[in-house]
């Protein structure tokens, strides 16, 4: 895999912290930077894409009127992994 340099400015304690983790798993300081990165970057992803799917199903619901209410997604779920697990609830008005 190619890599490209890039210049980073981080606190002293953070690059301590770092560099022993690095020192310690008998890695490089790139190494423990770039797989920090990585899950970092895994994380954010996977958050903004939450955001986004809320944003599109609460205009869903504005646009239909169409909902679950909490009383019966709560029965549903009190199903799983139960010899009674029922199918979801339907969207009613």
């Amino acid at each position: 895999m190619r890599t490209a340099t890039t210049a980073l400015r981080l606190e002293p304690d953070l690059k301590h912290r770092a560099e022993a983790l690095a020192e310690a798993e008998h890695r490089s300081f790139s190494a423990v930077v770039r797989d920090a990165l990585q899950m970092y970057l895994g994380k954010r992803e996977a958050e903004q894409t939450e955001i986004r799917e809320a944003i599109a199903s609460w205009d869903e619901y504005q646009q239909t009127g169409l909902h679950v209410t909490g009383d019966e997604m709560s029965a549903w779920l009190r199903t799983w992994g139960t010899d009674d697990e029922s199918e979801p609830p339907e969207c009613h008005l």
